[in-house]
């Protein structure tokens, strides 16, 4: 099944990692697009991010790599 996703979608999947959404995106049968802007807003909101999440930046980047490899 392919799936657009919304940066609001891939904002909470970064935030939550354990999130329903999260585990959907990491389901291999699934087929995610989303815009190359997808990439420019999730940076732009890096700071509130890792506010939010409590994150280092580095587990930003891993989490952020994570959910952006399954995303066409």
């Amino acid at each position: 099944m392919k799936i657009v996703l919304d940066t609001n979608l891939v904002f909470s999947a970064i935030l939550k990692p354990r999130s329903l959404i999260s585990n959907l995106i990491h389901k291999p049968e699934l087929q995610f697009y989303s815009p190359e802007f997808l990439k420019v807003e999730i940076n732009k909101y890096e700071g509130k991010i890792l506010k939010l999440s409590n994150y280092s930046v580095e587990e930003f980047e891993n989490q952020k790599f994570q959910v952006f490899r399954r995303i066409t």
